[in-house]
């Protein structure tokens, strides 16, 4: 697909007709448009901080700079730092590998362990953002939810990760428990609009509830499979 305004335009335009010979002059109203996509090379760029020391000749105070709060606080600038969480929490990227890409793509040598305390400080930063949009999808009319195991680094029991999507934001919490409380505390005690979900009891108390299409057709499936004709519990 052409792109409506291409960032360089190189035209190739004869000046002379191959045959005879004579000045051509003039301009193709539609021309041939051939487009090339490509990435440019990019190279992470490092600022050096230079902290000097200095001692007064008078009184022999030794006096140092400070480097500003911002810098101080990471090898890494917040560009860098933003990729790590996309390739972590986006494109679900082992520490390892996001690692990998970084130095391959970009020249950026980072250690796995460097990624882990990146992300720590991400879900810090995040935490205020995710607070202030659950009241958003407490509001929201229809929402899908669901649930799924998860293994959280320094827990000997599993965890569960609960996902709330709906049309604008998708809300994720990783938690010790699968009982319905926490789904009651991410869509609200009272929440009253259509959820999608499996047919899992932690749902029962939602006062409207669309099961999920896959599970109903897998569990029809077994059913013409077994040769009955008697419904699941919950099917209407």
């Amino acid at each position: 697909m052409l792109v409506a305004q291409p960032d360089e335009i190189i035209v190739y335009q004869p000046v002379s007709c191959a045959r005879c010979g004579a000045l051509l002059l003039g301009k193709d109203s539609k021309p041939y448009r051939h487009q090339v996509t490509e990435l440019p090379v990019v190279k992470a760029r490092v600022v050096e901080h230079q902290v000097h020391r200095l001692t007064c000749p008078c009184c022999g105070q030794v006096n140092g700079g400070e480097l500003p709060r911002d810098v101080a606080t990471s090898q890494f600038g917040v560009n860098v730092m933003s990729r790590v969480g996309l390739l972590m929490g986006r494109y679900r990227l082992s520490k390892r590998q996001v690692a990998q890409v970084l130095e391959e793509c970009f020249g950026i040598k980072m250690a796995a362990s460097t990624v882990v305390n990146h992300q720590t400080v991400l879900s810090q930063a995040l935490a205020g953002p995710v607070a202030e949009l659950q009241p958003y999808v407490q509001d929201q009319s229809i929402c899908n939810v669901d649930e799924t195991s998860w293994r959280q680094a320094g827990q000997q029991r599993r965890s569960w990760l609960w996902t709330v999507v709906t049309r604008y934001v998708t809300l994720f919490q990783i938690a010790p428990s699968r009982g319905s409380q926490v789904a009651r505390e991410l869509l609200g005690e009272n929440y009253t609009g259509v959820a999608g979900t499996d047919r899992y009891s932690a749902y029962a108390w939602l006062v409207w509830r669309q099961f999920c299409w896959s599970h109903l057709l897998r569990d029809f499936q077994k059913i013409l499979e077994r040769g009955g004709d008697s419904y699941p519990i919950g099917w209407h």
